[in-house]
């Protein structure tokens, strides 16, 4: 599998990627955001407002970029899907607000975008552990992922873009 470096936080990298992708497999048939959601201790009435925008960043405004990207280049004319998966437990309220964006979202690319293009997110129940979510998206996220009807609805057909960011450091490690 090839890995095509990019900064999955700037909103110009999704054009350059998904064109890679198209001219070295000569299509793209599903996209996959993986969306980190690192914890921040504290109450939303606490927060201070700014502090959501890395949130809203993550989840809102790089899922659409990717999602544009990859209709403009292809999805849209050929269709496919796209699967928004929260990767880690919601445990905190910007988190919260954050994903309930990335819901609504969902639900307006999905309404655009149908019937040529599935989008779905996949987002932890709260009363989910880390262990037992982990485990359900690697029977989710193909599920997703697979075109209905026939006997091969379970498989996933064509090639698949995942993407994720490195993991966030604190800015004091070394």
């Amino acid at each position: 599998m090839p890995a095509l470096p990019c900064d999955t936080h700037d909103p110009a990298g999704p054009d350059g990627v998904i064109d890679a992708v198209v001219d070295r497999l000569g299509r793209l048939d599903h996209l996959v955001n993986l969306i980190a959601a690192p914890p921040r201790p504290g109450r939303l009435t606490e927060l201070d407002p700014l502090a959501l925008r890395g949130a809203l960043d993550r989840h809102l405004v790089m899922p659409l970029a990717w999602t544009r990207s990859a209709c403009r280049r292809r999805l849209a004319e050929h269709g496919g899907s796209v699967v928004n998966v929260v990767t880690d437990a919601v445990r905190d309220a910007s988190q919260a607000a954050a994903t309930a964006a990335l819901t609504e979202l969902t639900e307006w690319l999905s309404a655009e975008l149908e019937p040529r293009v599935a989008v779905r997110t996949v987002v932890p129940s709260p009363s989910t552990s880390a262990a037992a979510y982990r485990t359900a998206l690697t029977d989710a996220v193909p599920r997703l992922l697979a075109r209905p009807g026939g006997e091969a609805a379970h498989r996933v057909h064509g090639p698949v873009l995942v993407l994720t960011a490195p993991p966030e450091r604190p800015s004091h490690a070394a």
